[in-house]
């Protein structure tokens, strides 16, 4: 994954949880956010994915993020309190942590369900309790890690058997998604329902929800490795975590994953539909993150470091479209939300998305979508 595309993750997560992050380089220098701390005081000589532990009253988890061909990044998670600690302020170096304002305080399940939810979207792999290690014998016993807690949920899972995150099951649904075959998604959705009780609690809601977001993580790597614009993805992934707020019930859920399901292989099956070489992909991209630019044929040049001329044959030759028409056709697309889901005038989304005038953006929006803007909005506005 990206930096970039780390950093928002980050971001997201940090404004729902409330549960600091940093992410380092090789050498232990903080890339984000700039702080004066360093992953040297949590080294451990351990060979697990994930090592945990305590400091004081408060919980920290560390894991290197290993990108092919690129960058190895070094992830600290924490300071999170311990709830039922008295404890309400961290000091790392010369960043004191504040409680509820920089960071909130979780039971060590809660902890470590966070963890599980992070580490997959980082890293693209999928975290098992026997990857992490407790560092420090004196992380307390939490209702939902000690020992009697521990054998229930192994009985649990033995009995009900196929659950969506058991690991066989997991990667079954993961080829289904990057083959695209919804009818086989379908029927192992199915074969879930059938292996749950109807009635779960609220916790268990809960808990379904972040391996829901777990998942999406999961979907939307692979949705960038097929080929689906960054922002796209991410979009598709807000939306989707964002809808968790409506469910309420694991018929609900199911139906959430579903919906998943189909929205992910309908974005893969669209960036297939064009043949990208890493640099018509790389353009793509660039467009994609810069819609409501002036996006040139210059810039984009400066931004591959290849010729213009050999920039506009090569994207001619794998989308069948020139580079002019391509940014047109996706800024005429992001007009038409802009239509449809705001109240913004034409002038507005025509100086939002960079066109030369408000008659010039008419002139292109009906020459691609054979309607004018004002009456494609009349004519769909209802149907939303």
């Amino acid at each position: 994954m990206q930096l970039t595309a780390m950093i928002k993750v980050m971001d997201l997560l940090y404004q729902e949880y409330l549960i600091p992050m940093v992410i380092f380089d090789e050498e232990d220098t903080p890339l984000y956010p700039k702080m004066n701390i360093s992953t040297s005081l949590f080294n451990n000589q351990t060979d697990s994915k994930v090592t945990l532990f305590k400091k004081s009253d408060y919980l920290f988890a560390t894991f290197n993020i290993k990108n092919i061909n690129g960058p190895t990044y070094h992830f600290l998670l924490g300071p999170c309190g311990i709830t039922g600690t008295t404890a309400t302020t961290y000091k790392m170096r010369k960043e004191i942590f504040y409680s509820n304002i920089h960071y909130a305080k979780e039971t060590v399940g809660n902890f470590i369900s966070f963890l599980e939810l992070i580490y997959p979207i980082m890293t693209g792999d999928i975290l098992l309790q026997s990857d992490i290690t407790r560092h420090d014998a004196s992380v307390p016993n939490d209702p939902i890690s000690d020992t009697t807690s521990f054998v229930q949920n192994l009985y649990e899972r033995r009995v009900k058997g196929t659950t969506l995150d058991a690991y066989q099951m997991e990667l079954h649904y993961i080829e289904c998604i990057k083959k695209k075959q919804p009818e086989k998604i379908k029927y192992l959705l199915k074969k879930l329902a059938e292996n749950r009780e109807e009635n779960l609690s609220t916790n268990e809601i809960e808990s379904l929800k972040l391996k829901f977001a777990a998942l999406t993580a999961i979907l939307t790597r692979i949705s960038i490795e097929q080929g689906v614009p960054i922002n796209q993805a991410f979009s598709l992934s807000d939306t989707l975590i964002q809808g968790l707020a409506s469910v309420h019930s694991f018929e609900a859920w199911i139906e959430h994953v579903q919906i998943a399901t189909n929205s992910f292989i309908g974005i893969q099956e669209e960036a297939t539909k064009i043949s990208q070489s890493p640099l018509i992909k790389k353009i793509i991209n660039h467009i994609d993150d810069h819609l409501y630019e002036k996006v040139t044929l210059d810039t984009l040049a400066s931004v591959t470091n290849k010729n213009k001329a050999y920039l506009s044959t090569q994207f001619k030759k794998e989308t069948g479209l020139t580079i002019h028409q391509y940014i047109q056709t996706k800024k005429i697309e992001e007009a038409k939300h802009l239509l449809l889901f705001t109240e913004q005038q034409l002038f507005e989304i025509s100086a939002l998305l960079s066109f030369a005038s408000q008659s010039h953006f008419i002139k292109v929006f009906k020459q691609i979508t054979g309607t004018t803007p004002k009456e494609y909005r009349s004519k769909h506005f209802n149907t939303i």
